[in-house]
């Protein structure tokens, strides 16, 4: 993962595996000091579905969620709609993070 790349969050367990939020990196891996999860990334969410109902699925992408953990890359085509589709259905955040223990820019 680099600065600029587009992650969308997916509702774990969710009916459908619900693709809940669009995020942008901003930072390159770090050590994150926990023993589970080595490695993190600063981020910054850009829209996030106010309710799980109302985010689109993963098969509204043309993806399954099979053998999928914690990360999975997905062709252009099917980012660029899950983008849309979560757009659609989202709110807009304009100064939001992520990164645990960093306040929100004001």
């Amino acid at each position: 993962m680099a600065p600029g790349d587009v992650l969308i969050h997916r509702a774990v367990g969710s009916d459908g595996n619900r693709l809940i939020a669009v995020g942008e990196v901003r930072s390159r891996p770090e050590p994150s000091g926990h023993d589970r999860w080595p490695w993190q990334v600063r981020r910054r969410l850009v829209h996030v579905c106010r309710h799980v109902t109302d985010a689109p699925g993963i098969a509204d992408i043309g993806q399954t969620a099979a053998g999928l953990r914690v990360f999975k890359e997905i062709d252009e085509r099917s980012g660029l709609e899950a983008v849309r589709l979560v757009a659609e259905r989202a709110q807009p955040l304009e100064h939001a993070t992520s990164t645990p223990g960093e306040a929100a820019p004001r």
